[in-house]
Protein backbone atom coordinates (compact mmCIF):
# COMPACT_ATOMS: atom_id res chain seq x y z
CA UNK A 1 0.00 0.00 0.00
CA UNK A 2 1.33 3.48 -0.95
CA UNK A 3 1.96 6.20 0.88
CA UNK A 4 -1.89 8.12 -0.28
CA UNK A 5 -3.94 4.79 0.08
CA UNK A 6 -2.52 4.81 3.88
CA UNK A 7 -3.51 8.22 4.32
CA UNK A 8 -6.81 7.81 2.69
CA UNK A 9 -7.22 4.44 5.09
CA UNK A 10 -6.89 6.36 8.66
CA UNK A 11 -8.75 9.44 7.17
CA UNK A 12 -11.49 6.79 6.45
CA UNK A 13 -11.45 5.24 10.05
CA UNK A 14 -11.13 8.70 11.55
CA UNK A 15 -14.75 9.36 9.82
CA UNK A 16 -15.75 6.27 10.53
CA UNK A 17 -15.28 6.55 14.35
CA UNK A 18 -16.31 10.21 14.47
CA UNK A 19 -19.84 8.95 12.55
CA UNK A 20 -20.16 5.79 15.19
CA UNK A 21 -19.82 8.25 18.11
CA UNK A 22 -21.84 10.78 16.97
CA UNK A 23 -25.06 8.23 15.80
CA UNK A 24 -24.16 6.36 19.38
CA UNK A 25 -24.74 9.65 21.29
CA UNK A 26 -27.53 11.08 18.99
CA UNK A 27 -29.17 7.72 19.67
CA UNK A 28 -29.15 7.61 23.22
CA UNK A 29 -30.49 11.20 23.61
CA UNK A 30 -33.27 10.41 20.99
CA UNK A 31 -36.93 10.58 22.19
CA UNK A 32 -39.73 8.96 20.75
CA UNK A 33 -40.17 11.04 17.39
CA UNK A 34 -37.30 11.57 16.74
CA UNK A 35 -35.34 10.53 13.71
CA UNK A 36 -32.38 8.53 16.09
CA UNK A 37 -34.66 6.69 17.85
CA UNK A 38 -35.63 3.55 16.04
CA UNK A 39 -31.94 2.85 16.45
CA UNK A 40 -32.05 3.27 19.84
CA UNK A 41 -34.94 0.51 20.17
CA UNK A 42 -33.14 -1.97 17.85
CA UNK A 43 -29.47 -1.47 20.14
CA UNK A 44 -31.81 -2.55 23.04
CA UNK A 45 -33.51 -5.28 21.36
CA UNK A 46 -29.51 -6.93 20.48
CA UNK A 47 -28.50 -5.46 23.81
CA UNK A 48 -30.84 -8.28 25.52
CA UNK A 49 -30.64 -10.80 22.74
CA UNK A 50 -26.83 -10.42 21.73
CA UNK A 51 -25.76 -11.39 25.38
CA UNK A 52 -27.90 -14.27 25.78
CA UNK A 53 -28.86 -12.98 29.04
CA UNK A 54 -30.62 -15.68 31.25
CA UNK A 55 -33.97 -14.30 32.96
CA UNK A 56 -32.46 -12.21 35.79
CA UNK A 57 -30.57 -10.96 33.45
CA UNK A 58 -32.94 -9.59 31.46
CA UNK A 59 -34.98 -8.67 34.17
CA UNK A 60 -32.09 -5.99 35.24
CA UNK A 61 -32.05 -4.98 31.46
CA UNK A 62 -35.91 -4.21 31.63
CA UNK A 63 -35.72 -2.59 34.69
CA UNK A 64 -33.18 -0.44 33.49
CA UNK A 65 -34.81 0.62 30.58
CA UNK A 66 -38.14 1.24 32.19
CA UNK A 67 -36.19 3.86 33.78
CA UNK A 68 -35.15 5.27 30.48
CA UNK A 69 -38.47 4.71 29.46
CA UNK A 70 -40.09 6.42 32.40
CA UNK A 71 -37.32 9.51 31.91
CA UNK A 72 -38.46 9.93 28.12
CA UNK A 73 -42.01 10.10 29.02
CA UNK A 74 -41.17 13.26 30.83
CA UNK A 75 -39.14 14.53 28.57
CA UNK A 76 -41.81 14.35 26.37
CA UNK A 77 -43.84 15.98 28.29
CA UNK A 78 -41.80 19.02 29.04
CA UNK A 79 -41.00 19.53 25.72
CA UNK A 80 -44.54 19.60 24.86
CA UNK A 81 -44.00 17.09 22.21
CA UNK A 82 -47.01 15.59 19.83
CA UNK A 83 -49.33 13.60 21.85
CA UNK A 84 -48.97 10.46 19.66
CA UNK A 85 -45.14 10.69 20.49
CA UNK A 86 -46.09 10.75 24.08
CA UNK A 87 -48.88 7.94 23.78
CA UNK A 88 -46.39 5.86 22.19
CA UNK A 89 -43.95 6.36 24.72
CA UNK A 90 -46.45 5.46 27.76
CA UNK A 91 -47.01 2.29 25.52
CA UNK A 92 -43.20 1.37 25.61
CA UNK A 93 -43.00 2.34 29.29
CA UNK A 94 -45.72 -0.12 30.40
CA UNK A 95 -44.56 -2.60 27.89
CA UNK A 96 -40.94 -2.30 29.48
CA UNK A 97 -42.31 -2.14 32.96
CA UNK A 98 -44.43 -6.03 31.99
CA UNK A 99 -40.66 -7.41 30.58
CA UNK A 100 -39.44 -6.72 33.43
CA UNK A 101 -41.31 -8.27 35.77
CA UNK A 102 -41.88 -11.67 33.63
CA UNK A 103 -38.56 -11.93 33.12
CA UNK A 104 -38.25 -11.54 37.37
CA UNK A 105 -40.97 -14.47 37.44
CA UNK A 106 -39.01 -16.48 35.65
CA UNK A 107 -35.56 -15.81 37.01
CA UNK A 108 -37.33 -16.84 40.05
CA UNK A 109 -38.10 -20.40 38.78
CA UNK A 110 -34.39 -20.80 38.44
CA UNK A 111 -33.02 -19.49 40.98
CA UNK A 112 -35.47 -18.76 43.86
CA UNK A 113 -34.93 -15.41 45.33
CA UNK A 114 -35.50 -12.16 43.87
CA UNK A 115 -37.01 -10.73 46.89
CA UNK A 116 -34.65 -7.53 46.52
CA UNK A 117 -34.75 -6.91 42.84
CA UNK A 118 -38.38 -7.44 42.98
CA UNK A 119 -38.26 -5.22 46.42
CA UNK A 120 -36.67 -2.25 44.34
CA UNK A 121 -38.49 -2.78 41.38
CA UNK A 122 -41.69 -2.15 43.56
CA UNK A 123 -40.53 1.04 44.83
CA UNK A 124 -39.54 2.20 40.82
CA UNK A 125 -43.01 1.04 39.58
CA UNK A 126 -44.73 2.74 42.98
CA UNK A 127 -42.66 5.72 42.42
CA UNK A 128 -43.84 5.94 38.36
CA UNK A 129 -47.42 5.47 39.24
CA UNK A 130 -47.13 8.51 41.48
CA UNK A 131 -45.95 10.76 39.17
CA UNK A 132 -47.93 9.77 36.33
CA UNK A 133 -50.87 10.62 39.13
CA UNK A 134 -49.33 14.26 39.52
CA UNK A 135 -49.21 14.40 35.52
CA UNK A 136 -52.96 14.16 35.32
CA UNK A 137 -53.14 17.85 36.35
CA UNK A 138 -50.67 18.90 33.99
CA UNK A 139 -51.18 17.63 30.21
CA UNK A 140 -53.16 18.39 27.89
CA UNK A 141 -56.71 17.01 27.85
CA UNK A 142 -56.13 14.66 24.88
CA UNK A 143 -53.51 12.78 26.90
CA UNK A 144 -55.12 11.83 30.22
CA UNK A 145 -56.82 8.84 28.87
CA UNK A 146 -53.44 7.74 27.69
CA UNK A 147 -51.97 8.79 30.98
CA UNK A 148 -55.15 7.04 32.93
CA UNK A 149 -54.19 3.71 30.73
CA UNK A 150 -50.40 4.14 31.97
CA UNK A 151 -51.36 4.07 35.66
CA UNK A 152 -53.52 1.12 35.23
CA UNK A 153 -51.23 -0.66 33.09
CA UNK A 154 -48.51 0.26 36.11
CA UNK A 155 -50.73 -0.63 38.51
CA UNK A 156 -51.52 -4.36 36.91
CA UNK A 157 -48.14 -4.50 36.84
CA UNK A 158 -47.48 -3.81 40.72
CA UNK A 159 -50.18 -6.45 41.15
CA UNK A 160 -48.36 -9.28 39.23
CA UNK A 161 -44.91 -8.14 40.24
CA UNK A 162 -46.36 -8.59 44.23
CA UNK A 163 -47.44 -11.66 43.26
CA UNK A 164 -44.16 -13.40 42.58
CA UNK A 165 -42.43 -12.25 45.48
Amino acid sequence: MNQSGFIRLIIFLVVLVLAYFFVSTKTSESLPGDLFYPIKEVKETLDISLYQLDSEGKALKYLEYTEIRFSEVLNLIEQKRSDDDIKYGLDKLTVTQEKAWRNLDRSRSYRGNITSKAEEFEEILNDQYDVLFDLRYQVRPTLLLSIENAMQKTKENLENLRRIK
